[in-house]
C-alpha cells in the first residue's frame, strides 16, 4: 500500500455536496444549477462521469466573488 499523505487524507474525508444539496442553499431548482455548470456561470464542481459534485470551499470561492 501507498501511504497517504495527511493533506490527502483530509480532502478524501471532506463531504462533497450534491446538486440537490446546491440547489437547496440557494432555493433554486436542480435544473438551474445544471444550467449554471453548462454555461459555466456555477461554482467548480467535481464530475466521476455523469456525478457531479460541489467542495464547500469552492462554493465558498463562488459566493465571494458574486457577493455584492
Amino acid at each position: 500500500d501507498i501511504p497517504m499523505i495527511e493533506d490527502e487524507y483530509e480532502r478524501t474525508q471532506e463531504r462533497l455536496l450534491t446538486i440537490k444539496d446546491v440547489a437547496a442553499r440557494y432555493q433554486v431548482s436542480a435544473a438551474t444549477v445544471r444550467r449554471w455548470d453548462k454555461d459555466g456561470t456555477g461554482p467548480a464542481c467535481i464530475k466521476i462521469g455523469r456525478i457531479i459534485r460541489f467542495r464547500l470551499e469552492d462554493i465558498h470561492a463562488w459566493e465571494d466573488r458574486y457577493s455584492l
